[in-house]
């Protein structure tokens, strides 16, 4: 798709709309993913007072969660004010022209919170990709490509006052939304942990300017050896290692480490005796033990007069004054004044473990969202996808917009946070390794929106979330993302029909029966994905009542949608005869999947999410109390289970197939040849020779290595490891050819 001014991943989302018959929803997500939010955004450094900045700001998370639905989800959260606008624009059909467009804006800015000029844009990128899309090849079968172009003649001449007929959005189907969603943005998949649930505290910052391309790289074996053979190359790179060897980013890998430390055990023990006092996010200036954190949050909480889910959704956590006088803590007494500040609403309840506890829970008054239904496009979702926190306790958090601390007239106060907060982190793409062992890179959520401060308040369920954009942040630590949609567990399977098992390290957990320890008659069932070392359990608590899926039905449905994708990409036998000199056909369906439509297809594996998800929420205890063992005993549970990896089928080709199907190996033998072969490939060139012996290395650290341990060189005063690498070992481009 070279002819829509958009990323490869917005393109993923148009092309996949049109095949799967909703093609005007994803044209306008994509628009939506790719223009400026049209909602209006406070800050509180133009405001006149904290009051008024206060008021704008919950008057913008209002009109957002609204729009929101309870999705959870900004693509569909900026499609449902399209179609709030599409609805006042259709009943204005005695206007005209400029007159009608400016009637239905004023509405919706007054009744929507948005800004005109931005939203205006909105409508514009809408009508421009949309008359684009109208001349690309289109996917599918001539009943597909013609239902295409209907939909986008219909949108066109929506906009030019001319469209008379049904609704204009088809697609009433929000589990297809999430879908699209969800198998468009698949590689740019983060997953989900709740703080009482996270294993350990964020680890150290990476050092060396390799560290950006170690959160975004290829696949590597964890071994340190096999990270240094593997580094400058991908079995699905086509590019020769000479072609991408950067010497300042190799050099710049033995820079930091000019003062000679000697033991590298002693710096390794060092930073996993730190792993266990690094603080939270929330609470980074006072190092204060991650357990001893999470332990006084949750008895904070359980500590409120009242108890129940409703009680915990209207909880937030705050920092309290101890012994010592320090930045970022109030007093018991003033934290009601404080939070009244933040949230516009005073507590109701305020409680703590004890006198010495350095955390509080605050309990606000109840309060109810007003849904917005629209007659056409994704309703609101029940139930939502987040038990989450009420509008309250999220406008507290967001009040300082993404800063640690709060001023309120020099008096600083830390940014309120819950033990119930999800956060989400990006999987290293260059490692297998297990997720307690990967650097924590944190997604940064947009604080107005819903999404900017996820709660959950039912224990054991998983979620992860897809990102329309990332970008990595300079501290290489948390990484931007746009275009966010959070996902339940089961919704993980909508992201397995478009991955390359060999680029993700896919693997699941098999078991018998629904919470995996019923009867060996009982069919398998999928109790958890894994995704590049990052677990997701389908199983719901620790307990697995009705949760998990049929494997074979599951493993049938995703195989069915990847070859229906796959022969979607694949031009027909006519089209491979085109002459030179005249037009390609347009993309078409081979006529052997005419009558199986992809969008039919897709049908399938939506029920089969649709029905886990539905059981699964019925599974949940809903009267529970904060527990902080109940993310480990479920973990423990699924390691206690049978592991089996999920491989490509077929014979090996020389190319990575990102549609072939998958399958179930079960036989330990051939899981780790196939694991074998998936490494295989030539072996990289050497860019550095010991000049005393004439070994060759591949990284400019094992040739330091090697002359610091054999004494073949030595420095001389003043001069670097890195200088003398430089100087003597690297290896000039004919040398580069003989090794």
């Amino acid at each position: 798709m070279d002819g829509l001014p958009l990323d490869v991943s917005l393109c993923r989302l148009v092309w996949f709309g049109t095949l799967w018959g909703c093609t005007i929803e994803a044209v306008v997500m994509a628009a939506a993913c790719s223009s400026k939010d049209p909602f209006n955004s406070p800050s509180r450094i133009f405001a006149e007072s904290d009051e008024a900045y206060l008021a704008g700001l919950r008057l913008s998370w209002m009109a957002r969660r609204r729009f929101d639905g309870g999705h959870f989800s900004e693509p569909i959260m900026m499609l449902r004010l399209f179609a709030y606008w599409a609805m006042h624009f259709g009943k204005l059909a005695q206007l005209k022209g400029k007159a009608r467009f400016d009637t239905a804006l004023g509405i919706v800015s007054k009744n929507a919170n948005i800004h005109p000029g931005r939203f205006q844009s909105f409508l514009a990128n809408i009508m421009d990709l949309a008359e684009r899309a109208r001349f690309l090849p289109l996917p599918g079968s001539p009943e597909t490509v013609a239902k295409t172009m209907q939909d986008l003649g219909r949108l066109m001449s929506f906009f030019r006052c001319e469209h008379t007929g049904p609704s204009l959005l088809r697609t009433k189907s929000e589990t297809k939304l999430r879908a699209l969603l969800a198998a468009a943005f698949s590689e740019q998949l983060l997953v989900g942990r709740r703080f009482i649930d996270q294993l350990r505290g964020p680890p150290k910052r990476p050092r060396g300017a390799g560290a950006m391309a170690s959160v975004l790289a290829g696949p590597r074996k964890a071994e340190e050896d096999e990270e240094e053979a593997q580094s400058y190359d991908h079995p699905t790179d086509e590019t020769e290692p000479d072609d991408i060897f950067d010497l300042n980013a190799e050099l710049a890998t033995i820079e930091e480490d000019e003062d000679d430390l000697e033991d590298d055990d002693d710096e390794e023990s060092q930073d996993l005796e730190d792993d266990d006092d690094v603080a939270t996010g929330d609470d980074v200036q006072t190092r204060l033990p991650w357990k001893k954190a999470r332990d006084e949050m949750i008895w904070a909480v359980n500590s409120l007069p009242e108890k129940g889910r409703k009680v915990h959704q209207r909880t937030v956590v705050a920092k309290l004054q101890t012994s010592q006088d320090t930045a970022g803590t109030v007093t018991l007494d003033r934290l009601p004044d404080v939070m009244a500040k933040l949230a516009g609403r005073a507590p109701q309840h305020v409680a703590r473990k004890g006198k010495e506890s350095e955390f509080a829970a605050v309990c606000f008054p109840r309060e109810t969202v007003k849904e917005l239904d629209l007659p056409s496009g994704p309703s609101f979702l029940t139930p939502p996808t987040l038990e989450g926190a009420t509008p309250s306790a999220s406008i507290s958090h967001s009040f300082s917009m993404g800063s640690f601390f709060v001023d309120f007239d020099g008096d600083l106060v830390a940014r309120p946070s819950s033990p119930y907060q999800l956060s989400f982190f990006l999987p290293e793409r260059n490692t297998s390794s297990e997720e307690d062992k990967q650097q924590q890179i944190r997604g940064v959520l947009e604080a107005r929106n819903p999404v900017g401060f996820p709660c959950h308040v039912n224990a054991g369920d998983d979620f992860f979330c897809t990102a329309a954009s990332m970008q990595l942040l300079g501290s290489r630590t948390s990484v931007r993302v746009n275009g966010v949609t959070i996902f339940r567990a089961a919704e993980i399977l909508f992201a397995l029909a478009t991955l390359c098992p060999e680029r993700s390290f896919m693997s699941v957990r098999l078991g018998h029966g629904p919470a995996g320890g019923s009867r060996s008659s009982s069919p398998e069932h999928l109790l958890a994905v894994k995704i590049l070392g990052w677990e997701i359990s389908l199983l719901g608590d620790e307990r697995g009542e009705g949760g998990a899926v049929v494997a074979e039905e599951a493993l049938e449905a995703i195989q069915e949608v990847r070859a229906s994708i796959k022969a979607a990409m694949a031009r027909s036998n006519e089209d491979d005869t085109v002459e030179e000199d005249k037009e390609p056909k347009k993309r078409k369906l081979r006529p052997s999947r005419y009558e199986d439509t992809p969008e039919k297809v897709l049908d399938k594996l939506l029920a089969v999410v649709q029905e886990a998800s539905e059981r699964l929420s019925f599974s949940i205890d809903h009267q529970m109390r904060m527990h902080a063992e109940r993310g480990r005993k479920r973990r423990e549970k699924l390691k206690a289970t049978k592991e089996e990896e999920v491989l490509l089928a077929g014979e090996e080709s020389g190319f990575v197939d990102f549609l072939r199907p998958l399958e179930f190996c079960k036989d330990p033998a051939v899981a780790a040849a196939r694991s074998l072969k998936r490494w295989a490939k030539k072996a990289p060139a050497a860019k550095f020779r010991c000049p005393v012996c004439e070994e060759v290395f591949v990284r400019a650290r094992a040739c330091r290595k090697h002359l610091k341990t054999t004494g073949h060189l030595c420095r001389e005063a003043g001069q670097s490891w890195k200088s003398l690498v430089e100087e003597r070992c690297l290896l000039e481009p004919a040398q580069l050819k003989q090794t």
